[in-house]
């Protein structure tokens, strides 16, 4: 303890420094929070013999920090809620938004040049707008689908989902003649937003890969022992069999 040094700049060589925080408790039982830092010097055999150091309270930019936690991690909530949001929104929107679009351009394949000026004017002012809506949702749903959280399970019905999307899907389903079919579909714990884009996608794939028949689609589920197994069946090409394996690989991860 009372070695002595040459000059200053010997005692800076070997010099250490040190910071922490730590939470000390007064004498009234409230605790504070503090920062104590400060350097310790190290003799020739590098043991410490010497330190000097400031404690000073920082209760209140702990609090502050607390705070600012507090209100980012409302702000993120509030992000994900909008993520989830636009999600649902462009996904639902799109395929009532195709038949409006579909509609408008019907009108105006039978309606151009049979009304007067003004009218093919608005006719085509609106196939046009539609048509743009239409791209912005697919840019807004592609996009959606690479942020978008998934939100937490609530209890959802099956059935009046699945009515939903065939709600969603009326006019793919009118223009290819489709018989969508159904058991009794359970409550379940799961993302609705999720479970209505299986459904969807299930269901337009069996449309878009029919054979030479209508398509015919069934949904049925199976209650087992603490779980439900949905199928969705339709008469479709199906895989070829070359391909199953392969399939089921990729499936599995």
């Amino acid at each position: 303890m009372n070695r002595m040094y040459e000059n200053f700049q010997d005692i800076e060589k070997i010099q250490g420094r040190f910071k922490e925080e730590l939470r000390l408790r007064r004498k009234d039982g409230t605790y504070i929070y503090a920062e104590n830092t400060g350097v310790y010097f190290l003799d020739q055999d590098m043991q410490p013999y010497r330190a000097i150091g400031v404690l000073r309270d920082i209760n209140d930019r702990k609090k502050a920090e607390k705070m600012l936690k507090s209100k980012l991690e409302e702000v993120s909530r509030s992000n994900e809620e909008l993520e989830q949001f636009t999600y649902i929104s462009s996904h639902d929107m799109k395929e009532p938004l195709r038949m409006i679009t579909s509609y408008l351009q019907l009108l105006q394949r039978k309606y151009q040049g049979k009304l007067d000026d003004k009218a093919d004017k608005y006719i085509h002012f609106a196939v046009g707008g539609a048509s743009r809506m239409q791209s912005l949702i697919n840019d807004l749903l592609e996009f959606s689908r690479v942020t978008t959280i998934v939100s937490e399970p609530e209890l959802i019905n099956c059935e009046f989902l699945l009515n939903q999307v065939l709600s969603n899907l009326s006019l793919i389903l009118k223009e290819n003649d489709a018989t969508i079919s159904h058991d009794h579909l359970p409550e379940v714990m799961a993302d609705s937003t999720q479970i209505g884009q299986v459904f969807q996608n299930l269901i337009i794939n069996g449309i878009k890969f029919h054979g030479e028949e209508t398509p015919k689609i069934h949904i049925s589920a199976e209650k087992k022992e603490n779980y439900w197994v949905f199928s969705v069946q339709d008469n479709g090409l199906g895989i070829d069999p070359q391909y199953s394996e392969e399939s089921l690989k990729y499936l599995k991860g």
